[in-house]
């Protein structure tokens, strides 16, 4: 947070609009992740009129990303939409093949909390044509974790089990234990659905005790 602000400050006395811009999109991020909402949301706003100023598409697509997940997290499905798309729409005509990925994991992300299945597996089928057209077996995880709760929306637990254990496997190889606690969590679910107590019990208090040694929420 402190690196940002020097950013921001340096750059506002050095008439650097573009990397004022992009330092607060970033900075507006970093508080959407550790829910400042209401900071996010300015510094975002700001740096998205900024990049308009500038015409940077590279910056606008960002910055509608930003956006597009702040308002998930807040539950504003409509606005997330529209920045998400806005976003992928600015990506695809720029050929961003990561960019593009990321946007239709957020989307799919995004359909799948609203519960609706098909909007987010056909989301995130896209991203998966991504993902395997760049190589990035980080974000394949992400995929799959987010395939496994669609399905487990649309009450398809056989799958969401799968796609859950694909996304664990990947998580446990980079060692990425947010993203381990939040599949654990999911695949908690998907046994307390099945009526398979004793794995439901073990895999949600395993979610649980790494949120609290990692010292982060839930995610909802």
């Amino acid at each position: 947070i402190t690196r940002y602000r020097q950013s921001i400050r340096l750059a506002r006395r050095l008439g650097d609009i573009f990397n004022e811009a992009r330092a607060c999109s970033n900075l507006g991020y970093l508080f959407i992740e550790q829910r400042y909402f209401y900071r996010a949301e300015i510094l975002c706003c700001y740096a998205l009129e900024l990049f308009e100023q500038l015409n940077s598409d590279h910056g606008r697509a960002h910055t509608h990303n930003h956006l597009g997940v702040f308002y998930s997290r807040q539950r504003c499905q409509n606005q997330a939409e529209y920045h998400l798309k806005q976003a992928c729409g600015i990506w695809q005509a720029m050929g961003d093949q990561h960019g593009l990925m990321r946007g239709f994991i957020n989307l799919g992300a995004l359909y799948a909390r609203h519960r609706q299945p098909e909007q987010a597996l056909r989301y995130l089928n896209k991203a998966l044509e991504q993902a395997r057209a760049t190589g990035s077996e980080t974000a394949l995880g992400t995929i799959y974790m987010n395939m496994g709760y669609a399905h487990r929306v649309n009450d398809d637990l056989t799958q969401a089990e799968i796609y859950a254990r694909q996304a664990e496997a990947i998580f446990h190889k980079y060692s990425d234990l947010p993203y381990l606690a939040q599949v654990w969590n999911n695949l908690g679910n998907v046994y307390l659905h099945q009526q398979r107590w004793d794995e439901a019990l073990q895999y949600l208090e395993k979610a649980q005790e790494m949120w609290r040694a990692l010292g982060i929420e839930p995610a909802n």
